[in-house]
């Protein structure tokens, strides 16, 4: 079965991997296609094939609720998102992130609660040019912090 840490770090992954298709109210089709994986847990990513999204556990403060068993949890994750800019305007790059930054919060808000295993989300992020990653100013970066409080029961 595996953690609910692991749980839900799964169905952010596949939240955005899933609803953000690039037609509707996306920008970006960030679905696995012709098994080029866009959305990584953890994993070193070359951004070959853009867009690409990178998600990091960062921290997972508790604290007790009252009881010895019950626990009010704040899993905090990094989410690096990178599109590439698709004319040579002014901006264009940082503008790309933005609707990048926008694919992802709504693929996440879609359904808040991350698949029931939380309670709610708490979203804020940069968008950034990619020469401040080293990479190319063509290459618009978001940088999103996603906070997932939830609850968890321990022991008897």
């Amino acid at each position: 079965m595996g953690s609910k840490l692991r749980t839900i770090l799964e169905e952010i992954r596949d939240q955005i991997a899933t609803n953000a298709v690039g037609s509707g109210s996306y920008d970006n089709d960030l679905r696995d296609s012709s098994s080029t994986e866009r959305v990584f847990i953890g994993t070193e990513f070359n951004p070959l094939f853009l867009p690409a999204v990178q998600i990091i556990p960062m921290g997972r403060p508790s604290s007790e609720r009252g009881q010895l068993t019950q626990y009010d949890r704040a899993l905090s994750v990094l989410i690096v998102g990178m599109v590439q800019a698709t004319t040579d305007g002014e901006g264009e790059a940082l503008l790309q992130a933005c609707d990048l930054a926008d694919d992802i919060e709504l693929a996440l808000e879609t359904d808040y609660s991350i698949g029931g295993n939380v309670n709610g989300i708490v979203i804020s992020y940069d968008v950034l040019s990619g020469a401040e990653y080293n990479l190319p100013g063509s290459v618009g970066v978001v940088q999103m912090t996603v906070t997932a409080n939830y609850h968890e029961t321990r022991g008897s």
